[in-house]
């Protein structure tokens, strides 16, 4: 008998692994030939697939290059739902944040160069944010499903979402600029340390 679950679960590995591959070569093409000089018919070709093909897996060029974040938020999302339920949510969202720190460490020169092309393209940039604001909201109801409270009404995951990304921003910002052998973890580590005695030290007015 036919499992239409195991059919789906491989149709969806397939679509990824396809979504991936048409990702990589997308942005090979633009770190060598820059992002304006390639076409989606020249990615396509590369790619060996035709231009509906590409549109089927992304509706913008913009959308292949930042195909990563998408990747990362939902590697993150997984891996805060897998924390122990009795861990603080913001030691669990740091935690979480270790897979995506250590694939990261390894690829470091491709980081750089991915990094370095959306900051000198306009549209990538603007892209990234509408991106970062998704995964903020993914990331909050991970968040809130592990803490098993209501985001409409309870605060604490949008912040904790909130502060997780901008820490984790700045300490990769700083990573990226380093020419040393600097630690990622470390400096995510020490950017979440940085935070809590902010915000242990701060006046707050009523």
């Amino acid at each position: 008998m036919t499992n239409p679950t195991g059919i789906t679960a491989f149709r969806e590995r397939l679509r990824t692994t396809v979504r991936g591959d048409l990702a990589q070569v997308a942005v090979e093409l633009f770190l060598e030939h820059g992002f304006d000089a390639v076409t989606v018919d020249a990615i396509a070709a590369a790619a060996g697939v035709s231009r509906s093909t590409f549109f089927r897996y992304f509706q913008t060029k913009e959308d292949a290059v930042l195909a990563h974040v998408e990747a990362r938020g939902e590697q993150f999302r997984q891996a805060a739902l897998a924390r122990p339920a009795d861990e603080p949510a913001l030691l669990a969202a740091r935690n979480a944040l270790t897979p995506l720190i250590e694939d990261m460490s390894r690829n470091r020169e491709r980081s750089v160069a991915i990094n370095g092309l959306i900051e000198r393209t306009p549209s990538l940039r603007a892209r990234r944010i509408d991106k970062q604001l998704v995964l903020r909201t993914m990331l909050a109801d991970a968040m809130a499903n592990r803490m098993a409270t209501d985001p409409a009404t309870d605060l604490r995951p949008a912040l904790i979402a909130g502060v997780t990304l901008s820490v984790f921003e700045a300490a990769h910002t700083a990573w990226l600029s380093a020419n040393d052998d600097t630690n990622l973890a470390d400096l995510v580590d020490e950017a979440f340390v940085t935070v809590g005695v902010a915000f242990a030290t701060a006046a707050v007015q009523p």
